[in-house]
C-alpha cells in the first residue's frame, strides 16, 4: 500500500484537530475535495490493511480521527528499523530533488541516470525533469549539476556553497513528518554511518563540553555530519575557504569538534575550525557563560533592542531580563550569519501573516546591522526574532487566576515555545502553565499535569495517559477556536461552539455590500476566538491616520538645538491634550539615555518616552524642521523630521508605527513633506497612502 505526501499532510492536520470540516480542510491544505476523497480512501486502505479504525467522514463533523487510529499513526512514524519498510512511499518532487542532491553530494565519482531511476524508483523523464529543475535551484547558491555523456552526472562549486545546499535539504526533509524515516532508508540504502551509531557520541560529547543545542538542531547537526563525513572520507573535496581558527582554539566548541572528527580520523584543522563556526550556530546562548564573545555580542543585542525600541515607540520594563532571553536565540544567529550557514524557517509565512506590524518592525530593526554580518538579515532569521520580541511584548501582560496545570513540550526552539506558551497562558488563563520544555526532559517532570499542548506528536507523549492537545507554533484566529473546542472536550468542559462565520458572512451579504470578504472573515475568526471571556473589551490597534491629523503637524518649525525641537515638536501633543507637559520633559530625558538611537533613519527622530509619563492618548505629532539640527547621530544627522509618538501601552500603537516605518521608505512622502503648504497636504497623503495599500 502506498501513502503519498498530500495523505500524510492530511493525516497530520487531522491529528492537530480532534474534528475538522471538509470545507476547512480545503482552506488549509489547499485541496479539492475530490482530492480529499481521493486521499481519504487511500488512508482508510492502509488502515484496513494494519487493521487499525477506518476515519469517519460525518456531514455535519467532517472527518474524525479514532484515538486508536490516532496513537497508530504517532507510533507508526515513530517507529524505527525494519518497520520502515512496511509502507510504501510516493517521494514528492521536493524530496526527489533532495535525494537527488545527497545522491550527487556523497557520490564519490559520476552517477549514471539509470543509478537515479534505481535509487529513488522513478522513471527515466521524472529524473531528467528533477534534475533540470535542481540545477536552476542551486544556481542561486553558485552550485552546479555537470553532465557527461560518457560517465553521467556530477556536482560542482564552492565546497562551503556545497554544504549550505547539503544542510538546507537536510533541515527542509526533517521538517516534514516522516523526515526522519525518509532519511534513515536513505542512509541505510546507501551503507553511511548510521545515526543509532553517532548519536551516543554525539550526546556523549556535548555533555563533556557543555554544549547545548536548540532544541531541535541536535538531530539536524547528526544527520548532517553524517553526509559531511562520508564527503570528507569518499572525495579529494576540501574546504578552499579559510577560516579563523586562532578565534575559537580555547572555546568548548573547538574542543567538541576536535574531539568528534579525532574520532573518525579526521585531524584537519581547517574542519575543525569550520565545525566549530558549525556548532557555535546550533547551541544554544548562555548569558551566565563568561565566553569571550560575550561582552561584544550583548554591546550588539542592545544596539538592536534599543532600535526596536525606538522604531516600536515602546520601552522594555526588563531589559536585563529580555537581553537574556533574546541572547539564548542570537548567539547562534550571529554564527549563522557569520559563516553562512543555512536556517530554515518553516514559520516564515505564518509569522509574517500573524505578526505582520511586528515582522516589520523587527526588518527596519536589522537593517543597520546589516554590514556586522556581511550581508542582509535572512527572512528566517528575522522570523525568528520576531517571535521573540512579540514574546517579551508579552510579558508585560495581564497575570490570570490560575488553576489546572498545563505543559509545553515544544521541540521548535526556544523562540517559538516562549510565544506559544503566551499564547496559550492567554487562551486558557485559568491554567497554571509550567515553562516550556523539550522533549527529552519529558520525563523530569515530577508535578502532576493535566493537559499537555505540543507541537509535534510522539509516542512519548501519547504514553504519558494525560489529555494531549496538537497545536501549530504559530496559531491564527481559526486555529484558537479549533484549540479551545478541543481543550475544553478533553477536559470536561461544556464545548465552546461559535456561530458559523460562514452562515454569519452570509447573513451579512444579504443586506450589506462587502467590501473586503477576507479581511471581514479573517476579524470574525479573530473576534471568535477571544471566546469572550479572554479579552472582554478587544482593543483595536489604529492606523496611522487614526493617531494624528492636521493639528498635530507642523512645518518649518525654528529651533536652535535638538532639546529644543523635541519640546516645539512635541508641544502639539500637549495642546491637543494627549500628553502632559511633564511627558515633554520624559521625551528628553529618554532621549539623552538611548542616545543615537533617537535618530532611526536619515534625518528622521522619533522622540518618545514611557506611557507612566504623561501619556493621556494614543497620538503621534509630525514636525518638519526649516533648519536640521543635530542629535548626535553622526550616521543619519541632521534631523529635519521629527515623530514625536504618545504611546498607552506596548502594544496599541504597533501597527500605526508598521506603517511610519512603511512610509520613512518612501521617496514620495518626504517628498510631499518638503513640498506641502500646509499640514493638511501632509495629512491627506498619510490618506491615500492607507487607501491604496488597503490598509
Amino acid at each position: 500500500m502506498v501513502l503519498e505526501q498530500r495523505s500524510l499532510q492530511l493525516l497530520d492536520l487531522l491529528i492537530r484537530n480532534e474534528s475538522i470540516t471538509i470545507g476547512e480542510i480545503e482552506k488549509r491544505l489547499k485541496l479539492t475535495r475530490r482530492q480529499i476523497d481521493y486521499d481519504l480512501v487511500k488512508i482508510n486502505n492502509w488502515l484496513v490493511e494494519s487493521k487499525v479504525p477506518q476515519l469517519e467522514k460525518l456531514r455535519q463533523k467532517g472527518i474524525i480521527i479514532p484515538s486508536a487510529t490516532k496513537r497508530y499513526f504517532i507510533e507508526h512514524l515513530s517507529a524505527k528499523g525494519e518497520n520502515h519498510s512496511k509502507t510504501a512511499y510516493v517521494f514528492s518532487e521536493k524530496e526527489r530533488k533532495a535525494f537527488i542532491f545527497l545522491l550527487l553530494f556523497n557520490h564519490h565519482d559520476y552517477i549514471s541516470l539509470n543509478h537515479f531511476i534505481y535509487s529513488l524508483n522513478i522513471s527515466k523523464s521524472t529524473v531528467l525533469k528533477d534534475i533540470k529543475k535542481l540545477d536552476k535551484d542551486l544556481k542561486q547558491y553558485d552550485v552546479s549539476i555537470m553532465y557527461d555523456r560518457s560517465r553521467g552526472y556530477s556536482i560542482g562549486g564552492d565546497e562551503q556553497n556545497l554544504r549550505y545546499c547539503m544542510m538546507r535539504f537536510i533541515i527542509k526533509l526533517l521538517s516534514n513528518p516522516n523526515g526522519t524515516i525518509l532519511l534513515d532508508r536513505f542512509i541505510s540504502n546507501n551503507q553511511f554511518v548510521q545515526v543509532k551509531d553517532i548519536q551516543p557520541i554525539i550526546q556523549e560529547a556535548s555533555q563533556k563540553w557543555s554544549i547545548k543545542f536548540v532544541e531541535n538542531r541536535m538531530q539536524e547537526f547528526i544527520y548532517s555530519f553524517i553526509f559531511i563525513i562520508s564527503r570528507i572520507k569518499g572525495t579529494n573535496h576540501r574546504l578552499t575557504m579559510e577560516l579563523s581558527k586562532s578565534v575559537f582554539k580555547n572555546t568548548n566548541e573547538f574542543q567538541f569538534s576536535e574531539d568528534i572528527l579525532s574520532g573518525f580520523t579526521i585531524n584537519s584543522t581547517e574542519e575543525t575550525a569550520y565545525m566549530c563556526g558549525w556548532i557555535l550556530g546550533l547551541s544554544m546562548g548562555n548569558l551566565d557563560k563568561n565566553t569571550n564573545d560575550r561582552t561584544i555580542l550583548v554591546e550588539l543585542l542592545k544596539g538592536i533592542i534599543d532600535r526596536f525600541e525606538s522604531l516600536a515607540g515602546i520601552r522594555f520594563v526588563e531589559q536585563n531580563q529580555d537581553i537574556s532571553q533574546l541572547y539564548t536565540h542570537f548567539r547562534p544567529a550571529y554564527y549563522r550569519l557569520l559563516f553562512k550557514l543555512p536556517i530554515v524557517n518553516a514559520l516564515l509565512p505564518r509569522i509574517q501573516n500573524e505578526y505582520k506590524e511586528m515582522y516589520k518592525l523587527v526588518e527596519e530593526t536589522m537593517k543597520p546591522f546589516n554590514a556586522v554580518f556581511g550581508g542582509q538579515v535572512p527572512n528566517e532569521e528575522i522570523a525568528y526574532l520576531t517571535i521573540h520580541f512579540a514574546s517579551i511584548i508579552k510579558n508585560s501582560d495581564e497575570e490570570f487566576i490560575e488553576r489546572k496545570t498545563a505543559l509545553i513540550v515544544c521541540p521548535s526552539g526556544v523562540g517559538t515555545s516562549a510565544i506559544l506558551y503566551k499564547e496559550l497562558s492567554t487562551l486558557f488563563p485559568e491554567f497554571k502553565f509550567i515553562k516550556p520544555i523539550n522533549i527529552e526532559e519529558l520525563d523530569s517532570i515530577h508535578e502532576e499535569i493535566d493537559i499537555l499542548f505540543s507541537t509535534v506528536p510522539t509516542a512519548k507523549m501519547i504514553s504519558k495517559k494525560t489529555p494531549l492537545v496538537i497545536v501549530n507554533p504559530i496559531m491564527s484566529s481559526l486555529e484558537k477556536i479549533h484549540v479551545i473546542q478541543n481543550v475544553y472536550a478533553q477536559m470536561g468542559k461544556p464545548v465552546y461552539n461559535p456561530p458559523s462565520i460562514q452562515n454569519i458572512l452570509g447573513i451579512i451579504e444579504e443586506f450589506a455590500d462587502i467590501k473586503d470578504r477576507f479581511g471581514l472573515e479573517k476579524s470574525l475568526y479573530h473576534l471568535f476566538s477571544t471566546n469572550n471571556k479572554i479579552e472582554p473589551q478587544e482593543v483595536k490597534e489604529p492606523l496611522l491616520s487614526e493617531i494624528t491629523n492636521e493639528k498635530l503637524i507642523q512645518l518649518n518649525i525654528e529651533v536652535a538645538n535638538w532639546q529644543e525641537a523635541i519640546v516645539k515638536a512635541g508641544q502639539p501633543l500637549v495642546d491637543e491634550e494627549k500628553v502632559s507637559p511633564e511627558y515633554i520633559k520624559a521625551m528628553i530625558e529618554s532621549a539623552i539615555e538611548s542616545g543615537p538611537y533617537i535618530v532611526i533613519a536619515k534625518h528622521v527622530a522619533l522622540p518618545h518616552a514611557r506611557p507612566e509619563a504623561g501619556s493621556k492618548e494614543i497620538a503621534i505629532s509630525m514636525t518638519r524642521l526649516k533648519h536640521p539640527v543635530h542629535f548626535g547621530n553622526p550616521e543619519n544627522d541632521p534631523v529635519r523630521y521629527i515623530f514625536c509618538l504618545s504611546a498607552i501601552d506596548n502594544k496599541t500603537h504597533l501597527t500605526a508605527m508598521a506603517e511610519l516605518v512603511e512610509l520613512l521608505d518612501c521617496r514620495n512622502f518626504y517628498n510631499k513633506f518638503d513640498e506641502a503648504s500646509d499640514s493638511k497636504e501632509v495629512y491627506e497623503f498619510i490618506l491615500k497612502y492607507e487607501q491604496e495599500a488597503n490598509l
